[in-house]
């Protein structure tokens, strides 16, 4: 029984010591960089809905020629 309460004892200090050997990241998110590239955006107008009071415009968005998704923006008439 004796020897069981040693292997935790030695468990949990183990685990602590595992913990706290993390490296220091605020100098290398200090050193961080960003880095912007040209890009090419274009929007196409897919549909308009009209519908009583309000209208619905539908356009596909394309970055660098690549469909990146959808955006509808709905208003008042």
């Amino acid at each position: 029984m004796k020897n069981l309460f040693f292997a935790l004892a030695f468990m949990l200090v183990g685990t602590f010591a595992f913990a706290n050997n993390t490296e220091d990241t605020t100098a290398l998110l200090n050193e961080t960089e960003m880095v912007t590239a040209p890009v090419s955006t274009e929007m196409v107008k897919v549909q308009t809905t009209v519908r009583e009071d309000l209208c619905a415009d539908v356009y596909d968005v394309y970055v660098d020629g690549e469909y990146a998704g959808t955006i509808v923006v709905i208003y008042e008439c």
